[in-house]
């Protein structure tokens, strides 16, 4: 379905000054319907993957997840992108997307939600993340928790792991290498209970802050008891941009 089609590429969303800002932006700008299917992509998003403008309209986010990206990743970041509304409102989330050539390319994205009357629309800007812009968004956390003695990590709003830091190798024995790109769920031990977990993620995406006892199993195996306290990271719009856990062994106190 292309909203105000023509010729197989449909009318940037809304009208006027704010179309033809659409238009004209530098970010690459995708609209897509209810399942995911792109109704709109504006010039900037064309260049950037390397697609006409016309060939976009049609396909699924989903499908241009790159194949490189992790299994548990990327199965939960296809769920999203099918159902674009789980989108909305949620601050930037993290999306690669592969471009026509197969590279994998990361954007941050932000998606709203509008009805140009015949269903609603999602529009999505996208910004590639670079290395460089990667480093600047998480110095300041490093500065802050490269040398504390709590095991630390920071997630992306999907709960994927962009950074732990040398405590969480100590008290875990996963190397940041195997840790970055994975989900807390290395750290499953099968000992708590789902809804848990359904409490955290309810807490902490609607801004709480999440404080509980859990056990948690190494890399080797072997269980351990944390206090563990995870706080969402606010963006200068007031939304959730990140998530940061910190836990507190406290295996020893439970003997």
């Amino acid at each position: 379905m292309a909203h105000g089609a023509r010729d197989g590429q449909s009318d940037p969303p809304g009208n006027g000054f704010y179309a033809s800002f659409i238009e004209e932006s530098t970010d690459p700008v995708l609209s897509v319907d209810a399942t995911g299917a792109v109704v709109y992509a504006n010039p900037a998003a064309a260049r950037t993957l390397g697609y006409d403008a016309e060939s976009l309209v049609g396909r699924h986010l989903e499908s241009m997840v790159p194949e490189s990206t992790a299994d548990r990743r990327a199965r939960s970041l296809r769920e999203r992108l099918s159902t674009p509304e789980r989108l909305v409102d949620g601050g930037d989330v993290t999306v690669p997307l592969a471009d026509s050539d197969g590279t994998a390319r990361s954007f941050s994205a932000r998606f709203h939600e509008h009805d140009p009357g015949d269903g609603p629309v999602y529009t999505g800007v996208f910004r590639e993340r670079t290395e460089g812009t990667r480093g600047r968004d998480l110095r300041t956390y490093r500065n802050l928790i490269e040398h504390a003695g709590h095991a630390i990590y920071v997630t992306d709003t999907d709960g994927t792991i962009e950074y732990v830091n040398p405590a969480f190798t100590e008290h875990t024995g996963y190397e940041p290498e195997e840790a970055v790109g994975e989900t807390p769920a290395i750290l499953n031990s099968g000992e708590m209970p789902t809804d848990y977990f359904d409490s955290l993620w309810e807490t902490i995406r609607s801004g709480g802050v999440w404080e509980e006892e859990i056990v948690d199993r190494r890399k080797d195996g072997t269980l351990y008891h944390a206090h563990q306290t995870i706080a969402p990271v606010f963006d200068e719009a007031g939304t959730v941009s990140r998530f940061v856990a910190i836990q507190t062994d406290i295996t020893d106190r439970k003997q």
